[in-house]
């Protein structure tokens, strides 16, 4: 048998990557997001240092509005949810 390695390759619009902490209410008021599942991870390199990618859905959204985050911010913001 022959093992198949399935890579999935995914990228964040600029403004997605300022916004992927929180959303905003129909008020104005900022809104915590929290995670709800990683749907995918990959590792690349930032400079000489191999890091992860992690693709996250988040509770009250679609997963078309998963966005991608480093896996030291999330561990940052969300230690419970990594941890």
């Amino acid at each position: 048998g022959s093992n198949t390695i399935i890579t999935t390759q995914y990228q964040v619009s600029s403004k997605a990557a300022l916004n992927c902490w929180q959303t905003r209410a129909t008020s104005g008021e900022e809104v915590p997001r929290m995670p709800a599942v990683i749907l995918d991870r990959k590792t690349t390199r930032r400079g000489n240092t191999s890091i992860i990618k992690l693709l996250i859905h988040w509770i009250g959204s679609s997963h078309a509005d998963a966005s991608c985050e480093w896996l030291d911010m999330v561990m940052d913001h969300f230690p419970e949810f990594v941890g």
